[in-house]
């Protein structure tokens, strides 16, 4: 799970449950950073546990490109990548 730095990824449990985030960093190898830009800023992430994130994964679109997150990512940024990502699935309904 060393590859999910950039990634996008559902929250499985808590409060948070059902929504879309990006990983920004890795803790150890139990916990990573999360934000997703609007209610999870770049400047203050989330702490969540491994078995508590789904990797999204669709091999058909290039949306799902990992972000480099080792730049200097914006919250913009994280959000044009969500909400991407979220149109491109109502497309698909």
């Amino acid at each position: 799970m060393d590859d999910i730095l950039g990634c996008l990824i559902t929250a499985t449990a808590g409060r948070d449950n059902g929504r879309i985030f990006v990983v920004v960093s890795r803790v150890d190898n139990n916990y990573y950073l999360i934000a997703d830009g609007k209610y999870r800023r770049i400047e203050k992430p989330k702490k969540k546990k491994l078995r508590h994130i789904k990797v999204i994964v669709d091999a058909d679109i290039d949306i799902l490109q990992p972000l480099d997150v080792k730049e200097n990512i914006t919250n913009k940024q994280l959000r044009e990548k969500i909400n991407s990502y979220e149109i491109h699935m109502k497309d698909r309904l």
